[in-house]
């Protein structure tokens, strides 16, 4: 017996059937790929707004005095912040630092600070680096010679850390810096030391920013005015009698 498949007539009663389920069939597949484009192209043209934090657990640098090491110096341009409620702008930078105590897993705590890169007799970053040098800067030094602060990248100091306390939120932040001590040993380095000015575009040291801090960068009217291809300058060759 042929066991192939085998339309029995029934006077075209099958066929009308078969056609029904086809154009059902067909009709079912239309408004699928119907309701798929009208999504794509919904996405496409709206601004969809999606949960894409990813949560990276870090251990908080404790609060207390540690000799440490400063690895980093970053330029981050200028920023618009917030001060008691008024908007301001000011050049900034991150300074990063290494304490010579280690978290669970052996690599040193870190410990980020940024401030306004001014040496005004009030701003954060002249009180820091006086108190570092253990002197303070002369009239000359803060108004016409200034203070490279490639200088402090590398360098040791004794680093205070007080913790906040902002909604739910533990910060660690730096209270104040000073020379090392006498007779206190210092921690060998371990994190990458980096240098990164934006006036002297290095792409490579661009790309060792941690990324949070990248976005900000690309935020600055300095970093609008960077030519791509623009190569690093020479380094500074000012003696700032920095007694490190």
């Amino acid at each position: 017996m042929d066991e192939s498949i085998y339309l029995e007539d029934d006077g075209g009663q099958g066929w009308h059937h078969q056609e029904q389920l086809l154009e059902q069939q067909l009709f079912e597949e239309k408004q699928s790929r119907l309701t798929l484009f009208n999504c794509k192209r919904k996405s496409e043209m709206s601004l969809i707004a999606k949960d894409t934090y990813t949560d990276r657990t870090f251990e908080l640098a404790p609060a207390g005095a540690f000799v440490a090491r400063c690895f980093r110096v970053i330029d981050l341009g200028t920023q618009t912040f917030t001060v008691v409620g008024e908007t301001k702008m000011a050049h900034q930078c991150l300074i990063s630092w290494e304490l010579g105590k280690t978290m669970a897993d052996g690599r040193p705590y870190t410990i980020n600070e940024r401030y306004t890169v001014s040496l005004n007799e009030k701003s954060k970053l002249c009180t820091v680096i006086e108190s570092w040098r253990g002197k303070k800067f002369t009239e000359h030094e803060r108004k016409v010679k200034g203070f490279d602060l490639k200088n402090i990248v590398g360098k040791v100091c004794f680093i205070n850390i007080v913790h906040a306390q902002k909604g739910d939120r533990e910060f660690a932040n730096v209270a104040s810096v000073m020379p090392v001590p006498d007779g206190v040993t210092s921690p060998p380095a371990s994190n990458e030391q980096l240098y990164f000015l934006i006036k002297e575009w290095d792409e490579s040291a661009f790309q060792k920013v941690p990324k949070y801090y990248q976005d900000m960068i690309k935020k600055s009217p300095e970093f609008q005015q960077v030519d791509a291809v623009s190569t690093p300058g020479p380094s500074s060759d000012q003696d700032d009698d920095i007694p490190f």
